[in-house]
């Protein structure tokens, strides 16, 4: 027989006592508890009785959590929780992480949390009280259990001091009252019953459901809930159980269906769940604990993106347990961070724990070159047709040639935020160690070491991770894997990947020889298909042997055959080629353009006929004093200047073969740059500055219009 009384956690008084017993009641169908703080120590005690209650059908718990300025000035203020910013999310989360993992009591909690929270209709749903009925943020002193089945037979309601948690129940000396009258507790109107008045704050506060269950099962108690107890007996496994074991123990996290699931719950109810993207999700984030980071190479329009976010959010949840910052950098070109803002706004739209508090969004920059008129990939693809091992251009070089990225991008060595993980969309714009951007980012990793003493994890996204050569893949693998001579990659030989890739890149560029070699003394074409096939062995080597263990990567067939039933591609017929014919004045004028703009020279000196790009050869004529200033390592003040010259001859000749219109208009540019240069000449003085925009500034003409 309940009956009305006050309840002080006394000796028979004890509110646990009071919980369990009421809970355990058959006709009960609702519960519904405010708190101003919660913790898993304090559901622990009533967990046996919860399991019954929820096991009926037609049962539901509901739990407010606010914000109680007591417990929160007494209680969270050790040192435990000196990094915790988002209440209650971070103390939540510190609480779990620091709650014994072998209490069988507290598992059991855990997995009952974890069973009944998760799901399209949980039986168990958590708000968070933050803000009142006038959008003012309030903190929440109010405690109430409430046990119904609708009717007023059966309804019970305590108010008072005692939260929810294991000092409320049970520790603390409290003083509630149990109200017995189920007129009470439901009236409706302005004297409010105990239902009445929850219901309002239930309707003020957002729901934290979702999160609530990711940070139970991303904590060590709720991961060793999942854990079944095994049999002490030993038991003699058969070659064919060995081998499911191991697969287990190998793809156990791909193979996640809770992980998943965890996944889904991210995702805004406008974003369609798809297997393939929850699939990769699963996969890199296995690869990223093996190795530091993984590769997403998807090819266009599957959703990297997508992909990319549900691994951020996930990893912002676990940061703690993987005892790295849960801050996240994203690296983007400026033409796709628009896209990644959007989306992110679309995952936040509807969650209290955004995803943009722990981000930052950094733009690579377009290229600034001394002749703006080139894209940066063009830039980019220039620079790899003339690079080969010993002759390269230079840092300083590039430095006077290019400024190449954004000037935020410049400080990454000093910046204070250290990441734990680096997401770099369209990776391969990183293929290349010499460029700024790479070094940029490599002594910024580096200083997070010094710092933090941990590397952040790299997610490099690319659908082209190779556009050359495997020193490609080399570079932008090297950004996680920071011990080349001892990887992680165990199919390596010795695990050695610098040797490897040494021998993969000496035999590839053997193989580039041997068929421009070829290509120039018209040799019949068996030897060129026995190189063409060496060389597939050899992106066979690299692709067993590497990218197997790190990259992710499915094209539209591959989600055709594996995930048919989710997607439908419009169907693309094969190119047709279309012949273009000059007729013999039109070959002609090309044939003497291409002479005037790619004459031929020896040694890298400029022709005695047609351009010499001599606006871009300035430091070869320097006075020798000056030498040292712009040379590098293998390379001289003159050599550089023929490289910078060499690669601006080769985007003039890209551009007319990509159109007449676009060649004339580079012309028409380079003509204007070439003049600059002749002005300075006359002027007795000439600007050698990679920090400026040297043609910029000589501009007069939108000087004038600008002021």
């Amino acid at each position: 027989m309940i009956t009305t009384t006050l309840i002080d956690n006394s000796f028979k008084l004890k509110l646990v006592d009071i919980l369990n017993k009421i809970i355990l009641m058959q006709e009960i169908k609702e519960i519904c508890i405010a708190t101003g703080y919660w913790d898993l120590k304090g559901t622990s005690l009533i967990t046996d009785s919860l399991l019954q209650f929820l096991a009926r059908e037609g049962t539901s718990l509901r739990l407010l959590i606010g914000k109680d300025p007591n417990v929160f000035r007494k209680d969270l203020t050790s040192d435990a929780y000196k990094n915790a910013k988002q209440y209650p999310k971070d103390y939540v989360r510190i609480d779990l992480q620091n709650i014994e993992m072998n209490n069988e009591q507290y598992q059991k909690a855990a997995k009952m949390l974890i069973d009944n929270c998760s799901g399209e209709n949980p039986k168990i749903n958590v708000h968070i009280f933050e803000m009142n009925e006038d959008d003012e943020r309030q903190f929440f002193h109010s405690k109430c259990y409430i046990f119904t089945d609708g009717t007023d037979a059966h309804s019970y309601g305590i108010i008072g001091s005692s939260n929810f948690t294991e000092k409320g129940l049970t520790g603390n000396a409290e003083l509630n009252y149990l109200e017995t009258n189920g007129m009470i507790v439901n009236h409706q109107g302005d004297k409010k019953g105990h239902i009445q008045w929850f219901n309002e704050k239930w309707e003020l506060s957002k729901d934290w459901t979702k999160e609530f269950v990711i940070e139970v099962a991303n904590s060590p108690v709720g991961k060793k809930s999942k854990v079944k107890p095994t049999d002490v007996r030993i038991i003699k496994l058969t070659p064919y159980e060995n081998y499911i074991k191991l697969l287990q123990d190998k793809f156990g996290m791909i193979t996640d269906v809770e992980f998943k699931s965890i996944l889904m719950n991210y995702l805004p109810p406008d974003i369609k769940p798809l297997e393939y993207q929850l699939n990769a999700v699963q996969q890199c984030y296995s690869y990223m604990l093996a190795h530091g980071g993984f590769a997403l190479g998807d090819v266009v329009g599957l959703g990297k993106t997508i992909v990319g976010i549900l691994l951020i959010k996930y990893f912002i949840d676990v940061a703690s347990s993987l005892q790295k910052s849960d801050k996240v950098l994203i690296i983007v070109p400026p033409a796709i961070k628009s896209s990644w803002e959007t989306t992110i706004e679309k995952f936040d739209k509807t969650r209290t724990d955004k995803i943009k508090d722990h981000i930052r969004l950094l733009s690579t920059g377009s290229l600034n070159h001394l002749s703006a008129d080139f894209s940066e990939e063009e830039f980019i693809d220039a620079e790899d047709t003339i690079q080969d091992d010993d002759f390269a251009l230079s840092y300083e070089d590039k430095k006077q040639a290019i400024k190449e990225m954004a000037p935020e991008m410049k400080r990454f060595s000093s910046e204070a935020e250290n990441y734990g993980l680096v997401i770099i969309d369209e990776s391969h714009k990183f293929r290349n160690n010499t460029t700024e951007m790479y070094i940029a980012l490599g002594e910024y990793l580096e200083s997070v070491y010094a710092r933090a003493g941990y590397y952040p994890y790299i997610g490099l996204l690319s659908a082209t991770l190779q556009n050359n050569r495997p020193r490609d893949i080399q570079n932008q693998i090297y950004l996680f894997e920071h011990e080349p001579k001892n990887s992680s990659f165990e199919k390596v030989p010795g695990r050695n990947l610098e040797h490897f890739f040494a021998e993969i890149n000496k035999k590839y560029s053997e193989l580039i020889h041997s068929t421009n070699t070829i290509n120039i003394t018209h040799q019949n074409t068996t030897q060129d298909a026995k190189t063409k096939q060496e060389l597939i062995a050899l992106a066979q080597e690299v692709r067993e042997k590497v990218l197997s263990d790190v990259l992710v990567r499915r094209t539209r067939a591959d989600i055709k055959k594996h995930y048919s039933d989710e997607l439908q591609f419009p169907k693309v017929f094969g190119p047709e080629n279309l012949f273009y014919t000059m007729d013999k004045k039109l070959a002609k004028l090309f044939y003497d353009t291409m002479n005037i703009i790619a004459p031929k020279h020896e040694d890298g000196q400029a022709a005695s006929e047609g351009l010499g790009y001599y606006r871009y050869r300035a430091t070869m004529y320097l006075n020798s004093k000056y030498d040292k200033v712009y040379s590098g390592r293998n390379m001289t003040a003159k050599r550089s200047s023929n490289q910078l010259a060499r690669m601006m001859q080769i985007l003039l000749v890209k551009r007319l073969e990509s159109s007449f219109e676009a060649f004339k208009e580079s012309l028409r540019n380079f003509q204007g740059y070439t003049q600059n240069m002749i002005t300075m000449w006359e002027s007795d003085v000439i600007f050698i500055c990679p920090e400026i925009d040297i043609n910029k500034e000589l501009d007069i003409k939108e000087k004038q219009e600008k002021y």
